[in-house]
């Protein structure tokens, strides 16, 4: 669900963090999103909102992360590295 809405708006995509390392606390871990957009600008809060709200209901908080500067642009080095590329 997320890779098919995010697909044709972005570069890449990953899944990344302790969930995605199995360490996760449960009632206490996010699950985090790194977004490396695409030419259009895009709400990607509105683009995901129901699937923000489907993780919600699971007791599961989206942490999206945009990586529009330098600062992400350097943690994408590392993301790519430990998380899960979707898209």
């Amino acid at each position: 669900m997320l890779s098919s809405r995010l697909r044709d708006v972005v570069e890449e995509v990953y899944l990344f963090g302790s969930i995605v390392e199995g360490c996760g606390v449960a009632e206490e871990s996010d699950l985090d999103l790194l977004i490396v957009p695409g030419n259009k600008k895009v709400d990607y809060f509105s683009l995901l909102d129901d699937v923000i709200e489907k993780l919600l209901d699971l007791g599961l908080v989206l942490h999206i992360h945009v990586a529009d500067n330098v600062t992400y642009r350097n943690m994408l080095r590392v993301v790519k590295a430990k998380g899960v590329k979707i898209v």
